[in-house]
């Protein structure tokens, strides 16, 4: 497909018969649309990662991420004590995934200090 492809089907919307009307347009694809606010100024452009509309168009480490992030909030508000082997079994995970995710902030001590003081 081309740019010129894209172009034409946001301009289909007839935005300028209605320019009292704020006007979607939803385009799910891999492709740069860095272009259009050359061709459209004045458009507001917003590119969303498709996790962030359905988790489940994530890659695998994204979905157990929002496992995890789930399993967190689900034992801190219902007051339970958050541990790795409670996060693996409500996310259904093995432990040593989530000893793995939390390597990102430095490990599960580390992280265990930036949770707790945030719950109490």
């Amino acid at each position: 497909m081309t740019r010129t492809f894209y172009f034409r089907q946001i301009v289909r919307l007839r935005a300028h018969r209605r320019s009292n009307v704020e006007l979607t347009f939803y385009f799910c694809a891999d492709y740069d649309l860095g272009f259009l606010d050359r061709e459209l100024p004045g458009v507001k452009l917003e590119s969303v990662d498709a996790f962030q509309l359905c988790p489940e168009a994530g890659n695998a480490s994204e979905q157990t991420g929002h496992a995890i992030v789930n399993a967190l909030t689900q034992l801190w508000q219902s007051k339970q004590k958050i541990t790795q082997p409670a996060i693996a079994n409500i996310a259904e995970i093995s432990q040593a995934w989530v000893s793995r995710f939390t390597q990102r902030w430095g490990g599960w001590q580390q992280c265990e200090k930036i949770i707790t003081p945030a719950i109490r």
